[in-house]
């Protein structure tokens, strides 16, 4: 919050959501708290739609509230740190990522516990959605070799596709989660993310 404040004079208040997990509150909990919590923010809060960036689960999340509840408005932006969306394609091995084939298929096995009704849901992962349009403009951001690339891109031009706005922030040579984990991740890297943050959100922030 502090650099937002002083390289880009964002005020930013963030609201950690804890959420159920797996294997205690099967799919759809966590969605469906997320969701629970952003119309808290927009009904009994006040506050603007256009005054809340989402992130983790961001993009279920948005897809939820555009088809059920539509009255809450979306919010400014999505912003993602290497999302795994599921893609029904098999997840190629990567020499350079932390992240293994196998543990993929545990977190698919963990988070829709083997009900193939789940891994069908669109609120399981956007891309079993017949569109992607009405979403607001998302930020998604990818480390070069990591496991979840091609995914990653698929979703992306699918969202393009759909006339929707998704840039594409990709780390050269990195692998998951490049800005976040340590000690994967440098100073140097967590200053490219946070400009990469702090550009995006004040272009889409209502002032």
């Amino acid at each position: 919050m502090k650099p937002l404040h002083e390289d880009y004079e964002i005020r930013v208040g963030i609201l950690s959501i804890a959420y159920s997990l797996t294997l205690e509150t099967p799919f759809p909990g966590a969605v469906n708290e997320c969701v629970a919590a952003y119309r808290d923010l927009v009904k009994v809060y006040g506050v603007d739609p256009k005054r809340i960036f989402t992130c983790n689960l961001a993009h279920v999340v948005t897809l939820k509230i555009r088809d059920e509840y539509p009255e809450l408005g979306q919010p400014a932006g999505t912003i993602s740190i290497s999302p795994y969306f599921f893609a029904p394609d098999l997840v190629e091995f990567s020499l350079f990522d932390c992240i293994t084939p196998l543990t993929c298929v545990t977190f698919i096995e963990c988070y829709a516990q083997n009900d193939p009704k789940v891994t069908a849901s669109q609120y399981f992962t956007p891309m079993n959605a017949t569109t992607l349009a009405g979403l607001p403009p998302m930020l998604v951001m990818v480390g070069e070799v990591e496991l979840f690339g091609p995914s990653i891109e698929k979703f992306v031009a699918r969202v393009q596709g759909d006339n929707g706005e998704c840039e594409l922030f990709m780390e050269e040579g990195r692998a998951h989660c490049w800005c976040m984990v340590e000690p994967a991740s440098t100073e140097e890297d967590r200053v490219r993310a946070k400009t990469a943050i702090g550009d995006f959100l004040t272009k889409h922030q209502t002032t």
